[in-house]
């Protein structure tokens, strides 16, 4: 079956693939106190990064195990802080004197001193670490620990460490530390944005974005781009080793989480497999066996006893080692630096079997203590002592990241199990306002509130309907909440960027049902009053009295219809009367009664009742036979 084109370069994150004993030297101390009858052991006080700082246990006359430096919580030796939030389990305070671990606080151990372990799932190898910061000082066998022990634990829950703070590409906040876009990546989960995309150059980084089959990140990680075609007949390690067939990276061997390495030209060896250097094992490192042969080994058998074939287990060779014969009565020669073994001498050959809990790569582990960066694998001795043991299935391995989903268990394999395998929960969101890329940071798959989803452009009368109002054209936005996918449905109206889309005539108004120009009743042509509505011009000539009634109907002024206009009755004069005002006994809004030519005239208008006119001049009716050439003013109901 051919692998994905272009998926992530790197190996499974954490300890997975590398050796064994290189993982758990990161996080453990190798030194073992021999002196226990002068108090408790002072470690190498280690602080870590973002948990509180460590400070060694005071003891009198105890030797002093160098600490180790650790980014999440503190290291080894003596007591350190708790990581910030615990995470990840078991890596916090380090292994001292052994002896037994104690639930909280320090644990008391056999030889004396306290080991402070960290704030995650019990520690690592001494006891955990108090919330209080003061606790883990334990009593040991020649004197009392000093009171600082167990450092600080960190707050809130658990936190995802993928880099250091303070380093390029690295950015910390409430839910932990991830490569920022452009960074170096082993895995998605290493990435703020849950993208570790392969790059032209082979190489893995940060993206931006979720690139599809045929494309690979920039290799500064903010954009996706066309994939070039692979040299054909090249090899790459893709978590599985790939061969580039035809111009396509296509699956060679599925190297099943052990890691690939071209030097070795394909993938790691398993625990057993015949191997000659540490850098061909995927698990443990490369020992000789007590059968004469070197296989990948996963247990620390110490310098009296070898490997066995199967990888797993310790045996005694055929030849004793320089150094390691003993007599039962002279056990001598056979101390190993363990605290967990028992130092015994059978037939002559010192022997160092596992007494409490596990001794894994060389470290002394807890009864039940997590794998570092594996939740899913511990040590239980009653099933292995010297090496990792996979937990029940459905035991919760929630690693605090929301990308990959809440219900993370384990599958009684030693796999931590996601709702989103692929650590992006946003994928295949729909809606104006999802994204497709997850964000811890986020924890959501919206997009920003007020990120602007959708536009449009709305018509209407700004100004109202006053004669002569604009119609105006303005942009329209609709944003996201931040809280849905959907695009909000309430338009925010730029109004200040309004535009004239149609200007309208003196007697034309803004319509608003229809955002268009109409002509209105009082607009420049026509005067409104009480509920009437009067030309404000005279007809263009003078009419007999029926072809002034007519010439009225016909009117469709101010968009009434043809019908609406009529020949005014003397009543409906009387109502406007009103002055004078100058010459005239009408509104100055009906114009003047005044005839320009001849000079000293004036107008005398038709009514709708038989021979009687209308003169505004003195505001009283006339006479007039119905066939006489009078001037016409027509009335409408508002």
């Amino acid at each position: 079956m051919k692998a994905s084109q272009y998926s992530i370069l790197g190996l499974s994150a954490l300890c997975l693939t590398a050796s064994l004993s290189a993982c758990s030297s990161k996080y453990r101390s190798d030194g073992k106190d021999t002196n226990p009858t002068t108090g408790g052991t002072s470690g190498g006080s280690t602080s870590g990064s973002l948990g509180g700082s460590s400070s060694g246990g005071s003891s009198s006359g105890g030797s002093s195990s160098a600490g180790t430096t650790s980014n999440v919580g503190g290291g080894s030796g003596g007591s350190s802080s708790g990581g910030v939030g615990g995470t990840p389990p078991n890596v916090g305070g380090g292994s001292s004197l052994g002896g037994t671990e104690a639930t909280s606080g320090g644990g008391t151990e056999a030889a004396g001193g306290t080991s402070a372990g960290s704030a995650g799932e019990g520690g690592a190898n001494g006891g955990a670490s108090t919330t209080t910061g003061t606790g883990g000082g334990g009593t040991g066998g020649g004197g009392t620990a000093g009171t600082g022990g167990g450092g600080t634990a960190g707050t809130g829950g658990t936190l995802i460490i993928k880099c250091t703070e303070g380093e390029a590409f690295c950015e910390c906040d409430d839910v932990g530390c991830f490569v920022t876009v452009g960074g170096p990546c082993t895995e998605s989960g290493d990435c703020l944005t849950q993208e570790c995309g392969v790059t032209q150059e082979a190489t893995n980084v940060c993206c931006a974005e979720d690139c599809g089959a045929e494309e690979v990140c920039s290799a500064d990680g903010t954009t996706c781009e066309i994939a070039n075609p692979c040299p054909i007949g090249d090899f790459r390690c893709n978590g599985d080793y790939e061969e580039c067939v035809a111009g396509e990276w296509e699956l060679e061997d599925a190297c099943d989480g052990l890691g690939c390495d071209l030097a070795i030209g394909g993938c790691k060896l398993d625990t057993g497999d015949a191997c000659a250097n540490d850098n061909e094992c995927g698990v443990g490192t490369c020992q000789d066996t007590a059968s004469g042969g070197r296989v990948c080994c996963a247990s620390s058998c110490g310098v009296c006893q070898m490997c066995d074939d199967t990888g797993t287990g310790c045996a005694t060779p055929t030849t004793i080692p320089d150094g390691c014969e003993c007599t039962p009565s002279d056990t001598s020669q056979c101390a190993d630096a363990h605290a967990c073994t028992n130092d015994i001498c059978v037939d002559e050959s010192c022997q160092n079997p596992v007494a409490t809990g596990c001794l894994i790569a060389g470290e002394c582990i807890s009864e039940g203590a997590r794998e570092p960066g594996n939740p899913c694998r511990q040590c239980n001795s009653a099933l292995n002592t010297t090496g990792w043991s996979n937990v029940s299935n459905g035991t919760s391995c929630d690693d605090g990241l929301w990308c990959n989903g809440d219900g993370d268990l384990c599958d009684g394999l030693g796999t931590c199990s996601h709702t989103y395998p692929t650590g992006n929960r946003c994928a295949g969101s729909t809606g104006a306002c999802a994204v497709q890329t997850c964000s811890e940071s986020k924890q959501n798959c919206f997009r920003n509130a007020g990120y602007v989803c959708d536009t449009d452009t709305y018509t209407g009368c700004l100004n109202g309907s006053a004669c002569s109002s604009e119609v105006w054209s303005w942009p329209v936005e609709y944003t996201c909440s931040g809280t849905s996918a959907n695009c909000g449905t309430t338009p925010i109206e730029k109004t200040g960027e309004a535009v004239v889309s149609e200007n309208c005539g003196s007697d034309e108004a803004c319509y608003s049902p229809t955002s268009e120009c109409r002509p209105k009743l009082g607009c420049d042509t026509s005067f409104c009053q009480d509920g009437y509505c009067w030309t404000t011009d005279n007809a263009p000539t003078t009419y007999a009295q029926d072809p002034a009634r007519a010439y009225c109907g016909d009117l469709t002024l101010g968009g009434l219809p043809a019908g609406a206009w009529r020949l005014p009755t003397f009543e409906d004069y009387e109502r406007i009367i009103e002055g004078p005002n100058g010459e005239c006994y009408w509104p100055v809004e009906m114009g003047s009664c005044e005839q320009p030519d001849p000079p000293g005239g004036f107008y005398e208008y038709w009514t709708n009742e038989s021979a009687i006119t209308f003169a505004p001049w003195v505001g009283t009716s006339g006479f007039w036979p119905p066939d006489a050439l009078l001037y016409v003013r027509c009335v409408a109901t508002q």
